[in-house]
């Protein structure tokens, strides 16, 4: 079995040229064992996951280097996870305008 030495597609995927380049060369230098641990990686999850930039992630957490954060995101397709939850929430939004709309309908019908 040989090393991995670059992300597949799914891993890739939200991720910029640059980003990518980044994670790789981290992998390509600690291996997959870079990524941070579970413990470790909750808080900064929770950053991805409400849009704060890599960059900034790595000056919350210092302890940590830009490439082996980004390696950890795509890993464990944190952009993955993010897309999901935010068509969920579009989905959510959508139904709400909907029913918030019909029942302002039948609020006017029943008035007349």
């Amino acid at each position: 079995m040989s090393l991995k030495k670059h992300l597949n597609d799914d891993e890739r995927f939200g991720l910029t040229t640059e980003e990518i380049q980044l994670a790789e060369k981290y992998l390509r230098k600690h291996k997959t064992a870079g990524a941070l641990q579970d413990g470790e990686a909750l808080m900064i999850y929770e950053m991805f996951m409400i849009g704060t930039s890599f960059k900034d992630m790595q000056l919350q957490y210092p302890q940590y280097t830009l490439g082996q954060i980004i390696l950890t995101a795509a890993l464990r397709k944190w952009p993955l996870d993010r897309e999901r939850m935010m068509s969920s929430l579009k989905d959510r939004v959508r139904a709400k305008v909907v029913k918030s709309v019909v029942e302002s309908v039948d609020f006017l019908t029943y008035i007349i």
